[in-house]
């Protein structure tokens, strides 16, 4: 096994931190949401949405930076086991449902714009589980992630009162 020199070990620690930072910071956020029901941040394990019904304040650490305009809405998927299929009532409005890895990369969007204003009865977008099915059923857009979990995120539409 090569030695390995000082640089080399400070490149290979930066691209480490680099790659690596995003990821721990989005586990950092999904383990009380998902996993750890003693947390006050718990919602009740993977495949649950957590509605808020105010915007964000300071005092609001579920995520790093949120938005202070914004009321939040969003679940952890776990696709380790199985498919979700995200059901959304129809709508007559623009809406948007980001669906981003654990490395925060975006992987798909749920939406006005690329699921297009189906029906209830209409079958929603699939995100495939793993093992991962190469192909959805008929009938679903959806998403196609890298990692085992993802978060849907849900930024409603407010008004001024």
């Amino acid at each position: 096994m090569p030695q390995l020199n000082g640089e080399d070990a400070r490149k290979t620690a930066a691209e480490g931190w680099i790659w690596g930072y995003a990821l721990l910071q989005n586990y950092r956020t999904m383990y009380p949401q998902a996993i750890n029901p003693d947390d006050a941040r718990y919602v009740g394990g993977f495949g649950r949405f957590r509605h808020y019904s105010q915007p964000f304040t300071p005092a609001n650490t579920d995520v790093v930076t949120p938005n202070n305009d914004t009321p939040y809405s969003w679940a952890w998927l776990d696709l380790r086991a199985e498919p979700y299929v995200i059901s959304v009532p129809a709508l007559d409005r623009y809406y948007v449902l980001p669906v981003h890895d654990l490395d925060t990369s975006y992987v798909g969007y749920i939406g006005a714009r690329t699921t297009r204003y189906l029906p209830r009865r209409n079958p929603g977008p699939y995100i495939p589980g793993r093992p991962r099915r190469r192909t959805r059923p008929a009938g679903h857009p959806g998403a196609v992630p890298p990692s085992p979990a993802v978060r849907i995120l849900r930024h409603p539409r407010t008004s001024p009162t």
